[in-house]
């Protein structure tokens, strides 16, 4: 009898709706996203391979997958659907296997950030794969079975396809779904909150490991450079050639306990000090900067921990308040229900937000503007170069004053047009010099030879220097290297 009871209450449950142009609108802001990032990954990857393949990016491009294709889901699984394996399939399986799975990616990017910035371990380039692969095993051992044994289905207590109540107690169905979804959905997040904790500790308290070295590293340096000025008080001597009078009347030079100072010290004391607080600026700057992108960075890590608790994690308690007491849910407005999954169908645009704001990332925007204003730059002044050459009188290059190329030297003068600015017909033409020089490049394709006719032939030494470059991007790589 209380089985049947039991059983009944879902058929007697006022199922809360929800409305579907609010979840279509955030589900679609977050499919595009998901797959901007999809695209802007592999795109930025052919510019710098190694900033893309960091472990954070890694799991933040597998996330967006995943997100993408519960967005899908979500864009049809709130409309009818025959009461089948259809149903099953899309309404629970689609629904619960890429909702776990980015949920254990944020495990995974929790517990590689806790790695490096708590226990100062940086896992290697090989545990990437256990990183990626991992979640999708463990989900679909958890799916898989609940799909073959009938778990997923039609839901009374929201009128949808996700867990069958159907013909089951409200016990069943809390068993099934607590062990196929909400409880390794709460775990995961009772993690996640733990591991942003032990992180905003690790960062940003003052006892914390991270802030001494930065305290100590600071302490060095004001130490290094009081040193370096106590060690070059004598080059701070002047000579005077005033005598003192003693106390005795007899004269006293100032050099006379100590060696004299000539103009090679002066001038080696005043580099060294130059040196040192050359040296002290560039210290303190490299520190602040590496500090302000273990900030940035710790705090998108933050979010990715995050986003899971605040956009999953309601959904799964509302989850659980129906299956426990299904009748509860009889007097939850639609707004709340509506308002919950809308929140749920933000995930993607989220990640996709803090994937955009990694640092890297914007150091990697930065040279990739720059890299273009320089191309932009070189084909203009390629092109006044040309018409130049050609004789266009509607472009000119720029050259030093009192100075025209030697092609230009030597073809004829245009008809039509005088030289000092004017038409024979009197038409005035405005003369103007290029916007851009043509910058020098060295390497590809913009590559500029200069005529080895030009200049002078005279016997001397040729010095061939190469110069290996380490710019910003890779020394942030190394710095960021395992996050």
């Amino acid at each position: 009898m209380s089985s049947s009871t039991s059983g009944d209450s879902f058929e007697n449950v006022d199922a809360s709706t929800t409305s579907n142009v609010p979840v279509q609108i955030t589900n679609s802001l977050s499919l595009a996203a998901c797959l901007a990032v999809i695209i802007s990954y592999f795109l930025f990857r052919r510019k710098n391979k190694r900033i893309m393949e960091r472990t954070s990016l890694v799991l933040a491009v597998s996330m967006a997958f995943c997100d993408g294709l519960l967005h899908c889901i979500n864009l049809f699984g709130y409309s009818d659907l025959p009461h089948n394996f259809i149903c099953s399939f899309f309404g629970g399986f689609l629904y619960g296997f890429p909702t776990l799975v980015s949920v254990f990616y944020s495990v995974c990017i929790a517990l590689n950030t806790s790695l490096v910035f708590v226990f100062n371990k940086r896992p290697g380039t090989s545990t990437l794969k256990y990183y990626i692969g991992a979640p999708i095993l463990l989900a679909l051992i958890i799916c898989l079975p609940a799909l073959a044994t009938g778990t997923y289905g039609y839901d009374a207590s929201w009128d949808l396809c996700w867990y069958a109540t159907e013909g089951k107690t409200p016990n069943e169905v809390l068993i099934r779904y607590l062990f196929t979804f909400g409880l390794w959905c709460l775990v995961s997040m009772l993690y996640l909150v733990v591991a942003a904790i032990s992180i905003l500790i690790a960062v940003f308290s003052k006892s914390s490991r991270l802030n001494r070295l930065a305290n100590s590293m600071s302490s060095n340096l004001a130490a290094a450079s009081k040193a370096s000025q106590n060690s070059s008080n004598i080059s701070d001597k002047r000579v005077s050639f005033l005598p003192d009078i003693s106390a005795t009347g007899t004269l006293k030079y100032d050099l006379e306990n100590g060696e004299p100072v000539s103009p090679y010290s002066l001038r080696n004391g005043a580099s060294q000090r130059l040196a040192a607080k050359v040296a002290e600026r560039q210290q303190r700057s490299t520190l602040s900067r590496r500090s302000l992108a273990m900030r940035a960075l710790s705090f998108r890590l933050i979010g990715y921990i995050l986003v899971p608790t605040l956009c999953i994690l309601p959904g799964v308690i509302k989850d659980l308040v129906s299956k426990v007491d299904p009748e509860a849910i009889n007097n939850l407005p639609d707004q709340v229900s509506t308002f919950l999954d809308s929140v749920n169908g933000l995930v993607g645009l989220l990640n996709m937000i803090l994937y955009a704001v990694d640092p890297a990332l914007l150091a990697l925007y930065h040279q990739l503007y720059v890299d273009y204003q320089e191309g932009r730059a070189q084909r203009q002044g390629d092109a006044f170069d040309v018409a130049a050459e050609n004789g266009d009188p509607n472009q000119y290059a720029t050259y030093p004053p009192g100075r025209r190329s030697e092609s230009s030297l030597s073809q004829p003068p245009i008809p039509g047009f005088d030289t000092s600015g004017t038409y024979k017909e009197g038409e005035k033409v405005e003369v103007r010099s290029g916007k851009f020089l043509p910058p020098i490049r060295v390497g590809g394709r913009a590559q500029r030879t200069r005529k080895m006719s030009s200049m002078p032939n005279s016997a001397g030494i040729v010095i061939r220097v190469e110069v290996e470059v380490v710019n910003d991007l890779e020394r942030l790589g190394d710095f960021l290297g395992g996050l």
